[in-house]
C-alpha cells in the first residue's frame, strides 16, 4: 500500500514540476542579425519582417531616411524589434523616442501606462534607456511592457516586449531579449 502512495506521489510531483516549466529550451534561442543596419538580437522565436512605415504619420516620416521593423507574435504576446537612421539635420535623443513611443502606443490602444520604471544603462557596451510598466488597453487588458532604445550616430535601435501580466517565464525571456541587443 505504501509503494502505491509513493509512486503516486512521486508522478504527481514529477507531472507538475514538467506542467510549471517553459516550453521554450535552451535550444530554442537563437542569435539572429536582422536586417542591413547592424543589429543582432538573441531570441526564442523568429521574428518577420514588416513594412509600417505607411502607418508613419508625415512629419515622423520626413525624418527618417531608412526602416525595419522585426515582429513576432504569439498567444496576445508582442515582440518587435524597430531599426530607424534618422535625417542628418534631426538630432536623436533616447528618452524623447522612448516617451513618443510610449505615448504613441497609449494612444492607439485607448489605454494607459502604469507602474513605469526608467533606467539608463549599458547592454553590450552601448547606452540603453530601458523602461518596465504595466500597459492597459480600452478593455482593461493588462500587458507587461519592456522596452530598450539605443542609438549609434543617427541610428534608432528600439526593442519591445509585450507580454501577459504577471508572466514571469515572458518577463524572463523579454530581459534576456533585450539584454542580448548587440549593435554591429
Amino acid at each position: 500500500m505504501n509503494t502505491k502512495i509513493t509512486s503516486a506521489l512521486i508522478i504527481t510531483t514529477v507531472t507538475l514540476l514538467f506542467s510549471c516549466t517553459s516550453s521554450t529550451t535552451e535550444a530554442d534561442w537563437k542569435k539572429t542579425q536582422l536586417g542591413t543596419m547592424g543589429l543582432s538580437v538573441e531570441a526564442p522565436f523568429e521574428y518577420e519582417k514588416k513594412n509600417i512605415e505607411s502607418q508613419l504619420t508625415p512629419s515622423v516620416r520626413k525624418m527618417v531616411n531608412k526602416m525595419e521593423t522585426f515582429v513576432y507574435e504569439s498567444q496576445g504576446n508582442y515582440y518587435a524589434v524597430n531599426v530607424a537612421e534618422y535625417a542628418k539635420d534631426v538630432s536623436f535623443s533616447k528618452s524623447g523616442a522612448m516617451n513618443g513611443a510610449l505615448a504613441e502606443m497609449k494612444m492607439k490602444a485607448g489605454g494607459e501606462i502604469t507602474n513605469r520604471k526608467d533606467e539608463t544603462k549599458q547592454i553590450n557596451g552601448v547606452e540603453a534607456t530601458t523602461v518596465q510598466a504595466t500597459f492597459s488597453n480600452s478593455n482593461k487588458d493588462k500587458k507587461e511592457l519592456q522596452m530598450a532604445i539605443l542609438n549609434k550616430g543617427n541610428t534608432m535601435y528600439q526593442v519591445i516586449c509585450l507580454y501577459k501580466d504577471g508572466s514571469e517565464i515572458k518577463r524572463k525571456e523579454s530581459s534576456r531579449i533585450i539584454e542580448s541587443i548587440n549593435i554591429n
